[in-house]
């Protein structure tokens, strides 16, 4: 029993060390500097601006986790933080901000930094199903909130943006940049062009272990987020080379948050999950191929064997039946006695003396 409490508290500490790292984590995420390179990296809207100059179109101060909004309130006038769905559990908007584009346009832009679900591209369920429902609630609880309904003013939706930084992710999928998004496409008839549904966009960005890349943001996001540099090296590096300025609390955050508390807490997990999925997956990919063309050789095989020896009765019945016909008739007799003797149609037995 005193092993048991000993272990429930070690437990617990750990748990509120990870809520802590995490917020400490969406606090940096949340820095004006760092939402304006996702923006330049991610959002059409602001392709090719430099940072420095999209920081003034982003409105108000970047809210982190702070408000929840229960079922039937995410239309009420300002913006939820949080909504709750009966049997769901909680789903976090880990921070959420409203941008201005440089057309005065309004848009929807949140981003992600789930620590649980950016432990992983195979939480257990579809990742990108996720993204999808985080995006489908954006659009519709703008709903008499932003734009009204009962007008049918559906051209005042604001673009919704859901941009996932994804840790640990497998070899093969790490340093990418995925992007989800609605296409059409025509089923039927001539091609016409037509606006109004790129609506929402689901980004997922996965940071490289080793943080070599060439792209920028993940670079920046690595050097964030990296346990393999200390608070000060990575300072110096997002002033320098990415033009980030920290206040006097995210520098402190970031001096006691040395990389995502999820990160390191799951660092064993990934070594053996991320190593194992990808080598579990080859060496049973190969042996399953082998294997596959090994049952299906022997099948071929057997069923060739078999196929054959049904041909060759057929063909050593039909050749029999044919020297007989021939043999008979040589003998003097005649066609209808040929095919009653052998139960053969009159024109059978004439075919047979056609071929000889």
């Amino acid at each position: 029993m005193k092993n048991e409490i000993r272990n429930l508290f070690i437990n617990l500490d750990a748990t509120q060390a990870a809520s802590q790292y995490d917020m400490n984590a969406k606090i940096l995420l949340a820095n004006r500097y760092v939402l304006a390179h996702i923006l330049s990296g991610c959002a059409e809207e602001f392709k090719g601006m430099e940072p420095k100059d999209i920081v003034p179109y982003i409105e108000g101060d970047p809210e982190v986790s702070s408000r929840m909004v229960n079922p039937g309130m995410t239309n009420v006038p300002g913006i939820s933080k949080e909504d709750a769905a009966p049997n769901e559990g909680r789903v976090f908007y880990d921070v959420f901000v409203r941008v201005l584009t440089p057309q005065g346009e309004r848009k929807g832009l949140v981003i992600h930094l789930d620590a649980e679900i950016a432990n992983s591209l195979h939480p257990g369920y579809p990742l990108a199903s996720r993204i999808v429902f985080f995006l489908a609630r954006m659009i519709s609880s703008q709903g008499d909130r932003d734009f009204s309904l009962a007008e049918q003013e559906y051209g005042n939706i604001a673009r919704a943006y859901s941009v996932w930084t994804i840790f640990n992710a497998p070899k093969y999928a790490q340093d990418t940049i995925t992007k989800i998004s609605l296409v059409k496409e025509m089923m039927h008839g001539k091609e016409f062009s037509f606006t109004g549904f790129e609506l929402m966009e689901g980004i997922m960005l996965c940071i490289p272990e080793d943080g070599k890349s060439e792209n920028k943001l993940i670079s920046l996001l690595y050097t964030i987020f990296t346990n393999k540099l200390t608070g000060k090296e990575k300072k110096k590096i997002l002033e320098e080379k990415f033009g980030v300025h920290l206040s006097k609390k995210e520098e402190e955050i970031m001096e006691s948050t040395n990389g995502l508390a999820s990160y390191v807490m799951e660092k064993a997990a990934k070594e053996g999950y991320g190593q194992g999925y990808d080598k579990g997956y080859g060496k049973g990919y190969d042996q399953g191929y082998d294997l596959g063309i090994e049952k299906g050789i022997e099948k071929g095989i057997e069923k060739g064997i078999e196929r054959g020896i049904e041909q060759g009765i057929i063909q050593g019945a039909f050749q029999k039946t044919k020297e007989a016909v021939c043999l008979m008739n040589e003998k003097g007799l005649d066609k209808d006695s040929i095919a009653m003797y052998l139960n053969l149609s009159i024109e059978k037995v004439e075919e047979f003396l056609e071929k000889q």
